[in-house]
């Protein structure tokens, strides 16, 4: 995978995401704290350890896991709901400190298997054009402001609902990661995205909305 990326503030806050890559098992992990940068460093640590585990352990990849999603969904979803149990235990069973947005993507056998939760939203760009695979608007989307609110993020409860899925590659596509209130519609007209022409459909549709922008080649 090749990947590039860029901030823009705008007029408010935003944080900036903590992006790892785990090459043993050749997946992408982007955590976006709201808290101490502390609790994204938690759950990419956590993470990695469980796909390392999981990879070893023949039990954990049979016994465990939804049937409509593929064995790596599984793995990245059991990783990423660990990842928030032990956010919830540690800092947020009495009070809430600790909210960590995620995606992590992985490519095997040239399919992309995701699972992700909040932001980024995950849009995939090939010869049919943009087609959002993750989309999940935050509370100032629906109160129409330009600072962003996070309404799903690990460690909020006990539980959570990830978003999962698994998509064959063709071998010419694009995959955008954004972290954004709002995705404009004038993005999905763009012929050839990249992070300059992307990042001014953005700025241009809102100056004031801060955002990071993602962008993943496959080879």
């Amino acid at each position: 995978m090749d990947f590039f990326q860029r901030s823009y503030s705008g007029h408010s806050f935003r944080p900036r995401p903590l992006i790892e890559e785990d090459k043993s098992t050749n997946t992408l992990i982007v955590a976006t704290s709201w808290g101490g940068s502390e609790h994204a460093q938690l759950v990419v640590d956590t993470i990695k350890e469980q796909l390392i585990v999981s990879e070893d352990t023949q039990a954990t990849r049979i016994n465990s896991g939804h049937q409509g999603l593929s064995e790596e969904a599984n793995l990245l979803r059991q990783a990423a709901t660990l990842a928030n149990e032990r956010l919830y235990l540690r800092e947020n069973n009495r009070e809430y400190s600790a909210a960590v947005e995620i995606a992590l993507i992985t490519v095997q056998k040239e399919t992309l298997h995701w699972a992700q939760l909040g932001t980024p939203h995950l849009l995939l760009s090939g010869n049919q054009g943009f087609q959002p695979l993750c989309y999940s608007p935050d509370w100032s989307w629906q109160l129409q402001q330009s600072s962003p609110l996070v309404s799903k993020a690990l460690g909020l409860d006990r539980q959570c609902y990830l978003n999962c899925g698994s998509y064959k590659l063709q071998g010419n596509e694009k995959l955008l990661m954004i972290c954004r209130s709002a995705v404009p519609g004038t993005l999905y007209q763009i012929q050839s995205p990249d992070l300059t022409t992307c990042s001014q459909a953005l700025v241009e549709d809102n100056s004031n909305a801060p955002f990071w922008l993602g962008v993943v080649g496959f080879s």
